[in-house]
């Protein structure tokens, strides 16, 4: 497909960066200490740059001039940018590295100059901080309108709030001349990384290089609601990173799948675990011993997938209009009947997640290892929805068992597990039973309490810890409240009328521009973790609270 930005709507541009480029690099390096805000992040962004220059397919850079005059430019995809024969304009060069950045929990201000374009990355804060109350460029972008004043841009920059950087210089190269601000000091085609920083800030002070348009790529998707373009598939002309060498009498050579079988439902074996209730105060009321029956799923090697048998029933979805915290959109209650299903026991690990990332592709390509918080037992984060999909069919495909994503119905009723209280555990939870935000905490001038009833504040993480570290519920699902988001496949509907009564999947008259989103993370206060508490996000997005588990049905 051709992405085509018109002029005539310059925030257009936005549209085109995509935090999902991340997937497509892998750093050599996975973890910075983002803590130490100014070094932490220049270490994070020196990484991305040099996992681009050596990168065994070399990218090029494409001298097409920025033509001002023309009604569209044509804007090269990451696949394009990245796959042989890989290369890009300035202008697709600097789309690729703010996907690149966001998708690394970075945020890059996007700027497009009189013929060129570079990109800024801010030192002093995160993704998760996009709209914190100290960020000054909430201000220069409060407008929804793009930064055009080139003093303020060069403030942002001099005072080391910003990195500026000459994202041609991690592109090939060999014809520039040193004359030039992105040719001067180049090795072997490519500029250092230090030398690519000092020349984004030259280009600002370029007489024949105006300031046109800088926008907070941030704010731009989360503020004002830009939603990005999916990244397409790469073309099939591009030759694939690694080469699956088959037979030539091999199935795969005549391009005939193999489908596995349908599995019967598997035999079951029962385990046992640990059930506990609190009071408002947090104190355990009740201690008690419980059997559930599950089945294990080998995916290679030492890597299983504990899947725990759900019975059915019927349940109150939502929330009364007296529960502490709920949302018109949890409303109205209403019943409903839950055929019986099997649920992950835990979220998807980052070890089972890597085990069925390396099987082959169905429709789209995964990153084995895109989660923030590294551990195998950790659940895997920054996991889109259409991924999580793609997950589901590669896991059915291997096993000849229907695996996917719950319906958000499935999900309540997995998590309150026969409780109508606002959670599992009862009338609150605490850091003791829940890896959430236990701390008082204001965020743009809004205040969210580390506590939920008359319970005492607990502690924060500050990211994921492994599953299964915390108490079942009555079903013998861990993790159901906090620690990442879970994906449900229902679309976006702003409350219950309607829905369906049977725990189907719910799409109908619904948004399909968004997906629920489940059970609160290690950021989110006790009120968002609530057993019926609803949130969303475009199905392209992902960060580092964001995960899932998968459900199987029998016939």
């Amino acid at each position: 497909m051709d992405w085509r930005w018109s002029r005539a709507n310059p925030k257009d541009i936005v549209r085109y960066v995509n935090r999902n480029a991340a997937n497509l690099v892998r750093l050599a390096e996975n973890r910075y200490d983002l803590t130490q805000k100014f070094e932490g992040r220049r270490q994070l962004i020196e990484a991305i740059y040099n996992a681009l220059v050596n990168r065994e397919k070399k990218v090029r850079y494409a001298l097409e001039p920025y033509h001002p005059s023309k009604a569209f430019q044509l804007i090269r995809t990451p696949p394009e940018v990245l796959d042989t024969p890989g290369e890009g304009t300035c202008l697709d060069l600097a789309i690729l590295f703010c996907g690149l950045c966001l998708g690394n929990e970075l945020l890059p201000l996007l700027i497009v100059l009189e013929n060129h374009a570079l990109v800024a990355v801010s030192l002093t804060h995160g993704l998760q901080g996009w709209d914190a109350p100290d960020r000054r460029e909430t201000e220069l972008f409060r407008n929804e309108k793009p930064l055009t004043d080139i003093e303020q841009l060069r403030e942002l920059i001099d005072s080391d709030i910003y990195l500026a950087l000459e994202c041609t210089g991690f592109a090939q190269s060999e014809s520039l001349s040193e004359s030039e601000t992105e040719g001067a000091g180049r090795i072997n085609g490519f500029l250092p990384f230090d030398r690519a920083v000092a020349a984004g800030r030259e280009q600002l002070d370029r007489p024949d290089r105006p300031l046109r348009y800088a926008f907070d790529i941030a704010i731009a998707h989360y503020g004002w609601r830009i939603e990005p373009i999916e990244i397409p598939k790469p073309d099939v002309r591009y030759t694939p990173e690694i080469d699956e060498v088959t037979s030539p009498n091999s199935t795969a050579s005549q391009n005939t799948e193999v489908i596995s079988p349908p599995q019967p439902p598997p035999t079951l074996s029962t385990f046992e675990f640990e059930v506990v209730a609190v009071n408002a105060q947090g104190q355990k009321i009740k201690c008690c011993c419980k059997q559930a029956q599950y089945f294990i799923e080998s995916l290679g090697g030492a890597v299983e997938l504990e899947v725990v048998s759900i019975p059915g029933g019927k349940f109150q979805m939502g929330a009364p209009k007296d529960e502490e915290a709920s949302q018109e959109d949890e409303r109205p209650q209403h019943l409903v009947a839950v055929k019986p299903f099997f649920m992950g026991r835990y979220p998807i690990t980052q070890a089972q997640w890597r085990a069925i990332a390396t099987q082959p592709e169905i429709k789209r390509e995964l990153n084995p290892d895109p989660s923030c918080f590294k551990g195998d037992n950790l659940p895997v984060e920054r996991v889109s929805w259409y991924e999580g999909m793609e997950f589901c069919e590669r896991l059915s495909k291997k096993t000849g068992r229907e695996y996917r994503l719950p319906s958000e119905a499935e999900w309540e009723y997995a998590c309150r597990a026969r409780t109508s209280t606002p959670f599992h555990y009862g009338a609150t939870i605490t850091t003791n039973l829940v890896n959430s935000c236990g701390q008082d905490r204001k965020i743009r001038s809004r205040f969210f309490k580390g506590t939920y009833a008359r319970e005492s504040n607990g502690v924060f993480q500050k990211e994921t810890t492994q599953v299964g570290n915390f108490p079942a519920n009555a079903f013998g699902l861990h993790d159901m409240h906090g620690n990442v988001w879970e994906w449900c496949a229902d679309y976006r509907h702003e409350g219950y009328q309607g829905s369906p009564s049977d725990g189907s999947v719910w799409l109908t008259n619904g948004n399909e521009a968004y997906r629920i989103l489940r059970g609160g993370s290690w950021n989110s206060p006790p009120s968002i973790c609530r057993s019926a508490f609803r949130s969303l996000d475009n199905p392209s997005n992902s960060n580092n609270q964001i995960g899932f588990r998968v459900v199987c049905s029998f016939a």
